[in-house]
Formats: structure tokens, C-alpha cells, sequence
């Protein structure tokens, strides 16, 4: 089941089931009295969304990779150094089977990253005839969307806007994805982008906003340093206020987790 049509689909949730695979496997009824804590009640409705969100949690982890199911008994299918490989696994585990989320995201980091947009609910989206209701196409799953994005680093609220912004799902792949050097910037961004192909393609060698200020932040992080050659390739950044920079290369100088 796609985690956009899927209400119940909250990504806290399907932590909650990886962390209690990894440390106490068991059976999915075991599950449900440790993480549901009313299900052993006679049926009543109150607590149906509970059993309901715990189900779809066991099913979406599991066909993200992260739980596995060995003769009845719910355990890990791998495990991570720390909380950022979670999310970058997870991240490229969503983008590579959920095809219109991807799209969606990948319209969605296009968008200007330094103005507040005009729309922010679908209806907004809907009626201003925007790109992203050619993958999204009702409020539920735009909801769903909006959670994941945020969740995986994407995209974040900024004074009450909904933003295009990578840094966190970057900064989350980084000792996975980088390795230490000077590397033409053409190069990175091709590898970042099999690793996140929510990443816009680059046009005319000029970098969307979003990720221009997620190099930014991550330069200001100290993770990498962003040097223009006289001799090389330049590509462009797209800055706050119609500023630009051009870029050659990317010196990195943290790999470390």
C-alpha cells in the first residue's frame, strides 16, 4: 500500500515498529499489546485507529525493508549507526518505490526556496492549477505528502510556510553518500541524485534554490567547502535576493556521521 493513499501511514509509527523489532522481536500480536496498549480490550471504537495505524505500520515497514517476518516473528531487516542513516534509508527506500511521491517531491524542491508560495493547502495547489496536482490529486494524500516530506528531511515550515528544503535529508545521506576530496560539483550532484532522486535535474547548469541554500547550510556546517576554478565547469547557485554564485568543484571535509 502506497504511503500517500494511506491515512494511517505515519512514519513515527513505523519507527516505533522498527525500533521494537530491532530490540524485542516478536509476534504481531505482541506488537500490538506493547505498542497499542488498549487492543486487548473488547472491541470498542476509540481505540480502533490505534490498531488500525499499528497494522499499517507492520505492512509499510515491512515493504520499505526495514522489518522482516521470520517463521511469525516481526524483527529487523537491517540496522543503522544512527537516527540520520535511518532517515536516509528510509528516504531512499520511499523514493524508490513510490514513484508519484517522488515526482510530487521532485516538483515541489523546483519551487522558489526563498519566497513564502502563494499556496500552501491543497485548495491553494487545486485552484491555481500548480504542477504538484498532477501527482497529488485530493487533500488526503496531499496531507500525506506534506508529513513525509518534512519527516524525511525535504522540506520544513518556515514562519507558517511549507518550504522546499533539503538540507536535513542531505545532511541525513552524507557519510553514506560522500566521501572525502575535491570533487567537480557536476560529479556530487550526480551522485547525490541516485541517492535522492527527489533532487531536481540541474537546467542550463543552474542549481534550484532549494538545493543552493542546502549547500549553503551545509558549507556553513563545515561539511563542505564550495570553490570556482578559473579552468573548470561552472554551475550556478540560486541565492536569496536574486544573488547568484558559480561553483566548480566541491571540496569535502567531513564524511563522519
Amino acid at each position: 500500500m502506497s504511503i500517500l493513499v494511506n491515512p494511517d501511514a505515519f512514519p513515527q509509527a513505523i519507527r516505533a515498529v522498527y525500533d521494537l523489532a530491532k530490540l524485542l522481536p516478536g509476534t504481531p500480536e505482541e506488537f500490538s499489546r506493547l505498542l497499542v496498549p488498549h487492543s486487548h480490550l473488547p472491541e470498542d471504537d476509540r481505540y480502533r485507529d490505534g490498531r488500525d495505524i499499528l497494522k499499517s505500520a507492520l505492512s509499510e515497514a515491512k515493504a520499505l525493508g526495514l522489518i522482516e517476518d521470520r517463521d511469525g516473528t516481526v524483527t529487523a531487516a537491517q540496522t543503522f549507526p544512527n537516527d540520520g542513516a535511518y532517515l536516509h534509508a528510509l528516504c531512499r527506500a520511499v523514493l524508490s518505490q513510490e514513484e508519484r511521491f517522488c515526482q510530487a517531491a521532485q516538483w515541489f524542491l523546483e519551487q522558489d526556496a526563498y519566497r513564502a508560495p502563494e499556496a500552501n493547502s491543497f485548495d491553494d495547489y487545486q485552484t491555481r492549477g500548480l504542477g504538484i496536482i498532477e501527482f497529488i490529486p485530493n487533500g488526503t494524500q496531499f496531507s500525506n505528502f506534506q508529513r513525509w516530506m518534512r519527516y524525511l528531511g525535504l522540506a520544513r515550515d518556515i514562519g507558517g510556510a511549507w518550504m522546499p528544503d533539503p538540507t536535513r535529508a542531505l545532511n541525513n545521506g552524507w557519510a553514506a553518500v560522500t566521501t572525502t576530496g575535491e570533487f567537480a560539483v557536476a560529479d556530487v550532484y550526480a551522485r547525490w541524485r541516485e541517492a535522492l532522486p527527489a533532487l531536481p535535474p540541474v537546467t542550463d547548469t543552474v542549481m534550484p534554490g532549494s538545493v543552493s541554500s542546502a549547500l549553503k547550510a551545509l558549507t556553513r556546517a563545515k561539511r563542505c567547502v564550495l570553490l570556482s576554478h578559473a579552468d573548470a565547469e561552472k554551475w550556478t547557485l540560486t541565492l536569496p535576493h536574486g544573488a547568484t554564485m558559480n561553483v566548480s568543484h566541491i571540496k569535502v571535509t567531513k564524511v563522519k556521521a
